[in-house]
C-alpha cells in the first residue's frame, strides 16, 4: 500500500492523468501498470519443488498457521481480507467459499487453485502465491510461466544439493531473478557460505522448512525492504512521467521542443559534429529541401558514435553508473533532432515525437537494458533519416 500522503497524492494525480488524453498511448500503458502496482500489495510468488513444504515457509512469513500442507496441493493464494476465508477453484472454473474444516476433507487433486484471506498486517504490503513445481519439465515450465504473469517478485525454495532445482532456477524468467530471493532449506543449509553460486538477488537460509524466528525475520525484512524499494522506483517513475506530460504550468511537453533558454545550461554538441555527409548523385535534386534531414543525420552519427563509446565496457558497475547519463544524452539528442525536424515536414517530426515517447519510458525504466535500447534507437533513427534523404 502507499505509505504516506505524498505517495497517495501522486497516485491520485497519475490516475487523473490516465483518464485524460494528455499521456500518449505507450506511456499510458506503462502508467496503468504503475498505478496497479502502487494501489495494491506487491505480489510475491513462492515457488519450489513440492517436497520443500512451501506452506510451512509461507505460514512462517505471514505469522499465522492458515495454509494447509499435503500431497497434491494446488497453487494457493493468500492475501488481505477482513476475516479468514477459503475459496476453492475447480477445473470447470467454479468458485466455492468453504470453511477450513471442509477444505481438509476435499481431494486437493480436484482443485486448480485455493484462495485464502486473513486480516494480517503483513498482507497490507504483500500477497503470497504458492506454486509447487512438480511433474515433467513441460509441466514445470508451464507453472513458472503461469506464476510469472501473476507475480512481481519471487521466493524460490530448494535444498542446497538439489541439482534438479538448480536446472529449474537457471531457466527462470529474468524478472524472477532480478526480483527474486533464493531460500535454501534443510538442516544443512547453514553450511552454505555466501559464495554459493546462484543467479538471484539474495540468498537466505531456513533451517528445516519453517526456520527459526531470526531467520524468518531476516527473510521478511528482505522482502519488505525490496517492496519499499520497488514502491520508491514506481513513485519516482510516476513523478517523472507527470512532470513531462502534465507539468504544473499546464504546458504539455509531449510534442513541443522549446529552444534553449540559456545556452550555458545546454550540452555543447558542437565539438561532436561530423562534416555533413557527401551527397549521392540521386540525392542532389533534393539538396535544398532535405537540408534539415542531412543535418539530423550528421548530428545522429556523431551522437551514436559517442554513445557507443560510453557503453563499450564489460564492467557491470561502470555500465550501471553510465546509464542515467547515456539516457539523458539520448533524450537531449532526440529533442534537438525534433527541433531540426520542424523544418522537414510532418512525417519526420512524427518520427522523432514517437522516439521521444520511447526514450521517456526508457528513462523511467532506467536499466542497463533500457540504456542499450536507447543507443539502438539512435542508430535506427539515423538509418531511417538516411533512407528518407535518398528515397
Amino acid at each position: 500500500m502507499i505509505p504516506d500522503q505524498t505517495g497517495q497524492r501522486l497516485v491520485e494525480q497519475l490516475s487523473a492523468a490516465i483518464a485524460t488524453d494528455s499521456i500518449p498511448r505507450d506511456a499510458r500503458i506503462w502508467a496503468e501498470g504503475v498505478l496497479a502496482r502502487l494501489s495494491a500489495p506487491v505480489r510475491v510468488g513462492v515457488l519450489g519443488p513440492e517436497y520443500c513444504n512451501l506452506p510451512s515457509l509461507a505460514n512462517a512469513l505471514i505469522g499465522a498457521d492458515i495454509l494447509p500442507d499435503g500431497a497434491g496441493m494446488p497453487p494457493m493464494l493468500v492475501h488481505r481480507g477482513t476475516a479468514e476465508s477459503i475459496t476453492t477453484v475447480t477445473a470447470s472454473g467454479s468458485r466455492h467459499e468453504i470453511r477450513p474444516e471442509e477444505f481438509r476433507k476435499l481431494d486437493p487433486w480436484s482443485l486448480v487453485m485455493a484462495e485464502f484471506t486473513a486480516p494480517l498486517p503483513i498482507l497490507d504490503h504483500l500477497s503470497l502465491l504458492l506454486v509447487p513445481l512438480e511433474g515433467a519439465e513441460r509441466d514445470v515450465a508451464g507453472a513458472i510461466n503461469w506464476a510469472g504473469q501473476r507475480c512481481d517478485m519471487a521466493v524460490f525454495c530448494a535444498l542446497p544439493a538439489d541439482l534438479r532445482a538448480r536446472a529449474i532456477w537457471n531457466n527462470l524468467p529474468r524478472p524472477f531473478l532480478d526480483h527474486g530471493f533464493l531460500c535454501l532449506l534443510g538442516e544443512d543449509c547453514t553450511a552454505v557460505d555466501n559464495r554459493f553460486d546462484h543467479p538471484f538477488r539474495s540468498l537466505f537460509r531456513i533451517n528445516g522448512f519453517a526456520g527459526d524466528a531470526a531467520q524468518v525475520h531476516q527473510l521478511t525484512t528482505g522482502l519488505l525492504d525490496h517492496v519499499a524499494s520497488a514502491r520508491r522506483e514506481d513513485l519516482e517513475g510516476a513523478l517523472l512521467l507527470l512532470e513531462r506530460y502534465c507539468p504544473p504550468d499546464g504546458k504539455n511537453r509531449l510534442r513541443a521542443v522549446a529552444p534553449p533558454q540559456n545556452a550555458q545550461d545546454q550540452p555543447d554538441f558542437s565539438t561532436l559534429l561530423d562534416p555533413p555527409p557527401q551527397e549521392e548523385p540521386e540525392c542532389r535534386d533534393r539538396a535544398e529541401t532535405s537540408a534539415p534531414t542531412a543535418e539530423i543525420i550528421s548530428f545522429l552519427a556523431a551522437q551514436a558514435d559517442e554513445l557507443v563509446l560510453l557503453c563499450e565496457t564489460t564492467d557491470p558497475a561502470r555500465l550501471d553508473r553510465a546509464k542515467s547519463g547515456v539516457l539523458a544524452l539520448c533524450m537531449e539528442s532526440i529533442e534537438a533532432c525534433a527541433e531540426m525536424a520542424m523544418q522537414d515536414g510532418p512525417e519526420v517530426m512524427e518520427l522523432f515525437a514517437e522516439a521521444t515517447d520511447l526514450v521517456v519510458l526508457m528513462q523511467i525504466e532506467s536499466t542497463k537494458e533500457a540504456m542499450a535500447d536507447a543507443v539502438a534507437l539512435m542508430l535506427q533513427l539515423r538509418h531511417e533519416c538516411e533512407a528518407r534523404l535518398c528515397a
